[in-house]
């Protein structure tokens, strides 16, 4: 398999004949990794992106112009949860939280969008917990 690394914001694949372009959030671990592997198989270029933190919008959204010169499918899979009760859950854990888990998605989704609707359409996947509709005990942040 070609491979091609640049820490720490993506790993691409390269696969042979190469037909159609996905980009996979949380492409690291978790869900994340199986779904990059599975499109890989299935004869996709797969671009993941991860470690957003400490990152600005203009930042992804320059990360993601390199990424998505041309993209079919977006899947959205990243999340992070950080375990403390609501009353002592800071405002800066809770800031990055929402940056990751939903700022991120729809940033990443108006990119993508803009990218797929001229050629003629494409497919966005957003990937979220059962926490977000049922909430989770001391995660308030993941389950927004």
């Amino acid at each position: 398999m070609n491979m091609q690394i640049s820490k720490p914001f993506t790993v691409t694949y390269f696969p042979p004949q190469l037909q159609k372009q996905a980009v996979v959030t949380g492409g690291s671990g978790g869900i994340g990794s199986v779904i990059v592997l599975a499109l890989h198989d299935a004869n996709y270029a797969v671009t993941s992106i991860s470690r957003t933190f400490g990152t600005n919008l203009a930042d992804r959204f320059d990360r993601g112009k390199n990424c998505m010169g041309d993209v079919d499918i977006l899947v959205n899979c990243a999340g992070a949860q950080a375990f403390q009760s609501a009353i002592d859950y800071p405002l800066s854990r809770w800031d990055y939280d929402l940056e990751l888990n939903l700022t991120a998605a729809f940033d990443l989704c108006q990119q993508a969008a803009r990218i797929m609707i001229p050629k003629g359409g494409g497919k966005i996947i957003n990937i979220s917990s059962i926490a977000g509709i049922q909430g989770t005990r001391d995660c308030i942040g993941y389950s927004v």
